[in-house]
């Protein structure tokens, strides 16, 4: 092993630093803002090339490999993230390097196993599991993202880090909605745009953000050029594999909150009604850029603190933190309902049957926000185990409640399925951070 006794560069900041989020939060929402706006953008291009029942066809194919990505992730990210801030805030580059590389040997490993499992799911099963004879093609293209997917995860943590939180939340949110605007308006242009060729630039976008991000990442990395790489023990392997494992498991459980309403769509409805809710989800769920770029501000802060027992500055970011969101979360949520039926519109008069799960969908997200990046505290704490156990039965309430609403209801069923299901995820885990940590995040 190394002496890491002495901070080298690349450690973390001191207390001081700890106690102004302003900056970097601003710099963060700036660039979450960006990225809502482009993301915005693509959808109301995705909906206007394809229609409700070509873009239904595209949601799906996109939900599947997002589903199978987080598996090709494996929790890597994440337990990247919480490893890397710990070991730099001691000051300790050389394992904090040994991580990262780590990491990407085991993201390479699984993002290749859920590739192929994919493709062969896509080729196979998908048209029939989902009634879609048309869901092949597309989703077979949209495959070659997995990979894709989780460098650009991984490679955002790691930037986020080593402090570079602008340039993580930019590879992580931004630069894909950047590319499918550009890439779906050339298709538009020339009067060819389909599933299958959506699902093509969806691919190309995830891989030039990829590259991107590697760009940025060698560039961090070229001011710790004499930072050796050590030998990681058995030990330290071992706490990285749990700890990747069970990030996992809660992003799978994140997963069936997040994704059962559209998988459950396409099964008991049609590719119709998957398009009507997907733009509907789409839209309020660009709240949750403002969580991540929350979360990516105070996640390498909690980490850090947690790492070093700092229980009372834990309890001021995390409030602080809570505080911005909530308000945020008011007004942005207040403005959509409000003005429902003119954003639904700009996709296509058809689109504006989806008002009601529009309402229920923004409901249901105020409640996330309004709760603060609670789940990122218990993760980066090292209390993740709580987390998941409240996922686990928003989980089974959130496929119960889709099983018995959407045949009735519809999209309307799905959207109070997963308005429920969030509510319970977040209000089961704001009382956890309460029980184990001793103070609420709610001033």
């Amino acid at each position: 092993m190394i002496d890491e006794s002495t901070p080298t560069i690349g450690a973390a900041p001191s207390r001081t630093k700890d106690s102004s989020l302003l900056g970097p939060a601003i710099a963060s929402l700036v660039v979450k803002a960006v990225a809502a706006a482009a993301s915005f953008v693509a959808n109301v291009v995705i909906a206007r090339a394809l229609g409700a029942t070509g873009a239904g066809t595209y949601f799906l194919a996109i939900t599947c490999v997002t589903a199978f990505a987080v598996i090709g992730r494996s929790g890597t990210d994440v337990a990247a993230l919480r490893a890397i801030s710990g070991h730099l805030r001691r000051g300790w580059n050389a394992s904090a390097a040994a991580v990262e590389a780590w990491a990407w040997g085991r993201l390479f490993r699984w993002s290749v196993v859920s590739w192929a499992a994919l493709a062969a799911f896509a080729w196979f099963a998908a048209p029939t599991a989902f009634d879609e004879p048309s869901l092949r093609i597309p989703l077979l293209v949209a495959s070659a993202a997995v990979l894709p997917i989780g460098a650009l995860s991984l490679l955002a943590e790691v930037l986020k880090a080593r402090e570079r939180v602008t340039w993580g939340m930019a590879v992580q949110s931004l630069l894909v909605p950047l590319g499918m605007t550009a890439g779906l308006a050339l298709l538009m242009w020339i009067g060819t745009a389909n599933p299958a060729l959506a699902a093509t630039t969806y691919v190309t976008a995830t891989s030039v953000a990829a590259i991107v991000g590697w760009m940025l990442v060698r560039r961090v990395r070229s001011a710790l050029a004499d930072v050796p790489i050590e030998t990681l023990t058995a030990e330290e392997i071992a706490d990285l594999r749990t700890s990747s494992t069970a990030f996992m498991v809660i992003a799978m459980q994140n997963l069936v909150v997040s994704l059962t309403d559209t998988v459950m769509l396409g099964i008991l409805a049609d590719a119709t009604a998957v398009g009507l809710y997907g733009v509907a989800l789409r839209v309020t769920s660009l709240g949750n850029l403002a969580l991540a770029a929350v979360n990516g501000v105070v996640g390498p802060r909690f980490a850090g603190l947690a790492a070093t027992g700092d229980r009372d500055a834990l309890k001021r970011v995390a409030r602080t933190a809570t505080r911005a969101m909530a308000t945020a979360a008011l007004f942005m949520f207040t403005t959509l309902i409000i003005f429902r039926e003119p954003i639904l519109t700009l996709f296509g008069e058809e689109f504006a049957a989806a008002q009601g799960a529009f309402v229920i969908l923004s409901l249901g997200q105020l409640i996330v926000l309004g709760t603060g990046p609670v789940a990122y505290l218990l993760m980066m704490s090292g209390h993740q185990h709580f987390h998941r156990n409240g996922l686990t039965i928003a989980a089974i309430a959130n496929i119960v409640l889709n099983v018995l609403l959407i045949p009735p209801l519809g999209i309307l069923g799905a959207a109070i399925a997963t308005a429920a299901s969030l509510g319970i995820k977040n209000l089961a885990t704001l009382v956890y951070v309460r029980l184990r940590l001793g103070f609420w995040v709610l001033p």
